[in-house]
């Protein structure tokens, strides 16, 4: 009978090295520091958090710090839940973002964004704002033509010109098109402008 209890009490024991204690009412996003001390090379995060850090006293801000310090080779585990990005139109207006070629990844609070893997642009927020992906707006390019200058003769042989320019303007924000290099303009498309 004794042996059956202690054998109990060793799988209760190592149940409890094993397993991570996080809150209960985990965040949808961000990071939170697990409410208990928790061996440091068995313990951790929940499923689909990664650790970012860990410390005695969750560098001051667990939830109760009337609590002892953790015993040795025990410490709290700062936990992120890593996320894909939701579709946004707050990137453009933030400083802190990741630029991805055609789109920003940011936080919907324009904090820093943490990401963990580049492919699918997963990570997170450490303020617990949401990760947002926004396709950058587009840049068009056309030919604008100016005003035709006065004759350089009022009789017959006068010239007369005008100044045929590519322009470049960002879709959807309300900049005026500005001068880019005529490069930038179809060739094709030059005819029609002059």
């Amino acid at each position: 009978m004794e042996k059956k209890w202690q054998s109990k009490l060793f799988l209760l024991f190592l149940f409890s090295l094993l397993s991570p204690c996080v809150p209960l009412n985990l965040p949808s996003h961000g990071c939170y520091w697990t409410e208990s001390c928790q061996n440091k090379w068995v313990g951790g995060c929940d499923a689909g958090h990664v650790a970012i850090a860990h410390s005695d006293n969750c560098h001051g801000l667990c939830p109760q710090p009337e609590n002892s310090p953790c015993l040795p080779f025990y410490t709290h585990f700062q936990c992120c839940k890593l996320e894909s990005p939701k579709v946004t139109d707050r990137c453009v207006k933030c400083k802190n973002k990741v630029d991805y070629g055609d789109e920003y990844v940011c936080c919907t609070d324009c904090s820093d964004p943490y990401i963990m893997d580049a492919n699918t642009k997963s990570g997170y927020c450490m303020t617990g704002a949401e990760l947002a992906v926004q396709l950058k707006p587009r840049e068009h390019f056309k030919w604008v033509a100016g005003p035709w200058m006065p004759c350089s003769s009022p009789c017959d042989g006068g010239i007369r010109y005008r100044d045929v320019e590519c322009f470049g303007q960002i879709e959807d924000i309300s900049i005026p098109h500005y001068p880019v290099d005529d490069g930038r303009c179809s060739e094709k498309e030059m005819t029609g402008a002059m």
